[in-house]
C-alpha cells in the first residue's frame, strides 16, 4: 500500500511541484530468466546503468550456454542463481515437474525480498511462470516469450510427452493470458498469440540481439583452436543447445559426407542427450572427424567461435513456427558465415539469408549438404559471408535502442493497467522521478515535460 511519502509526492505532483530526487524511491526491476543466456544479462545491466535496481536470476542446474553471469561490476544489479537440486531433465515429466515448481517457489522468494514493480520473465518453464504470477501479483508481469514450449513438448516421438504438450498448451495460454504485456522476439510469433485469443495491443515485437561488445571477431588462430587441434582444418562448429527441436541426424551426416576429407572437422560444443546419441552414432559408424566439447564458459566463447570456418545452425522444420534459434545472433558477431538448415517460415532464415546475407540457408538436406561444399571449397565466399553477419551485427545490436523498447514496454503496459503511472523509472539525464504520481499534461508541464518523460519510451532517446 501507498505510504505517507507515496501521497505527498502525488499531492506534489499534482500541485505542479516535482519531488526532489532525493526523495524518489529506485525503480525495482526483476529479469528472470531461467536459462541465463547472455543478452539477458546484458540487459539487465543496461536498466541497472539506467538507475533502476535490478535482481537477475537465473537457473544454476540447467545445463545450458551461460552469459557472463559473474561479472558483477554493475551498481545496484544483483545476480542471483537458484538451484532446483538435479540437473533439469526435460524428458522426464516426474522430475521436470519438481524442478519447475521449485524454482517457482524460490522465484517468488527472491521477488519478495526485491519487491519489484516490473518483473520481466524470461526462458521460465510454464509452471515456473504460473506460480510467479499468482503468487506475486502486485508486480507488472511482462513475459519476454523466446519460445512456445507446449508445441516443442508435442514433437516429441514419446506419447507420454505429447500428452503432456497438450496439457502444456492449457498452462501456456493461461500464463500468456495473465501477462500485462507479451514481447515476442519475431513478427511470425504475433499470428500465433493472436490465435490464443491475446489482443494485439499487449503484444510487442523485440528481435533478441547478442551482446556484441562482448564477442569481438577474432583471427582464427587462437589459444582455443590451437589446444583443440584445430589450426590446419576447415571447421563446421555447431554451439549452443542440442535438443529434441533440432536434428541431430544431420550434424552425423554432414560428418559422413566429409569422413575422407582430413581437413575437415564437424566441432559440436553442447550438452545433452542429443549431445550423447551424437558421440554414440559416430562411434557406432566409425566416423573420426567429429570433436565434441561441453559448453565453453563465455570468456573463451568468443575464441571457440574464431576457431570456425563456418558455423552451423539446425532446426526441426516442425518447429519453425515458435522457435528462432539465438545462436545465429552470436555467429553474426563472429564474423564467420553460417550454414543454416531451417524452415522458410523461421525469421532466422531470413535474417540469414536475405536481411544480413551472412550464409546459406534451405530446408532440404542434399542442398544442406551442397552448401557446405561451396563453403568449405570457397574461401572468398566465406569471408564476405561473414563479413556481412558482422556489419548486420554492428548495425543493429545497439543495447541503448533496446533497453529503451523494454522501456516502452513496461510503462504502456502501466498505463493499461492503472491509466496512470505508477513505476518510478530514470530519465535521460539520469534522474529517478516518481512515475506513481500522474504526469502532468502538456499544458501543465510547460518547460519541464521532458523531465517527467521516462527515459525507457521509445521517443525519449
Amino acid at each position: 500500500m501507498p505510504g505517507i511519502a507515496d501521497y505527498k509526492r502525488r499531492i506534489a505532483s499534482l500541485s505542479g511541484h516535482r519531488p526532489s530526487p532525493a526523495a524518489i524511491e529506485r525503480p525495482r526491476i526483476v529479469v528472470n530468466d531461467y536459462a541465463g543466456h547472455p543478452f539477458q544479462i546484458e540487459l539487465a545491466r543496461s536498466l541497472a546503468e539506467r538507475g533502476s535496481s535490478v535482481k537477475h536470476l537465473h537457473c544454476s542446474t540447467n545445463v545450458t550456454p551461460h552469459g557472463d553471469l559473474a561479472k558483477n561490476e554493475t551498481k545496484h544489479l544483483e545476480v542471483a542463481a537458484i538451484a532446483t537440486g538435479k540437473a533439469f531433465d526435460k524428458y522426464r515429466l516426474g522430475p521436470r515437474l519438481k524442478g519447475e515448481v521449485l524454482y517457482g517457489i524460490r522465484s517468488v522468494r527472491h521477488h519478495r525480498r526485491h519487491r519489484p514493480e516490473v518483473v520481466l520473465s524470461s526462458n521460465m518453464p510454464i509452471i515456473s511462470l504460473l506460480i510467479v504470477q499468482l503468487l506475486h501479483r502486485r508486480a507488472l508481469h511482462v513475459l519476454w516469450l523466446q519460445d512456445l514450449q507446449s508445441g516443442l513438448a508435442q514433437l516429441s516421438d514419446k506419447r507420454r510427452l505429447r500428452l503432456a504438450g497438450l496439457v502444456l498448451g492449457w498452462f501456456e495460454r493461461l500464463a500468456i493470458r495473465r501477462s500485462d504485456a507479451v514481447v515476442a522476439i519475431a513478427p511470425s510469433m504475433v499470428d500465433e498469440l493472436e490465435r490464443m485469443g491475446i489482443d494485439r495491443t499487449r503484444i510487442d515485437v523485440i528481435e533478441n540481439w547478442a551482446p556484441i561488445d562482448s564477442l569481438p571477431a577474432l583471427d582464427r588462430a587462437s589459444r582455443w583452436s590451437h589446444d583443440h587441434d584445430l589450426d590446419d582444418k576447415v571447421v563446421f562448429l555447431y554451439s549452443g543447445t542440442l535438443g529434441m527441436k533440432h536434428d541431430p541426424a544431420l550434424l552425423v551426416r554432414l560428418a559422413e559426407h566429409f569422413a575422407d576429407d582430413p581437413e575437415v572437422r564437424i566441432v559440436v560444443a553442447s550438452e545433452g542427450v542429443a549431445v550423447d546419441w551424437v558421440v554414440d552414432e559416430v562411434a557406432d559408424r566409425r566416423i573420426t572427424n567429429v570433436l565434441v566439447v561441453p559448453f565453453q564458459d563465455f570468456e573463451v566463447f568468443p575464441e571457440m567461435l574464431a576457431a570456425a570456418d563456418i558455423l552451423t545452425v539446425i532446426l526441426d522444420p516442425a518447429a519453425g513456427s515458435f522457435s528462432i534459434p539465438s545462436k545465429v545472433l552470436s555467429y553474426l558477431c563472429a564474423a564467420r558465415p553460417i550454414l543454416g538448415y531451417l524452415p522458410r517460415s523461421n525469421s532466422a532464415a531470413t535474417l540469414i539469408g536475405t536481411t544480413a546475407c551472412a550464409g546459406m540457408v534451405t530446408d532440404d538436406e542434399a542442398r544442406f549438404i551442397e552448401y557446405a561444399d561451396q563453403l568449405r571449397n570457397q574461401a572468398g565466399l566465406r569471408e564476405r559471408l561473414g563479413s556481412n553477419g558482422r556489419r548486420h551485427a554492428e548495425a543493429t545490436f545497439d543495447i541503448q535502442v533496446i533497453t529503451s523498447k523494454f522501456g516502452a514496454v513496461f510503462d504502456r503496459a502501466n498505463r493499461a493497467r492503472v491509466g496512470v503511472d505508477t513505476i518510478s523509472l530514470p530519465t535521460d539525464d539520469g534522474i529517478v522521478i516518481d512515475l506513481r504520481s500522474p504526469i502532468p499534461s502538456r499544458s501543465d508541464a510547460g518547460t519541464d515535460e521532458a523531465e517527467y518523460r521516462s527515459t525507457f519510451s521509445a521517443d525519449a532517446r
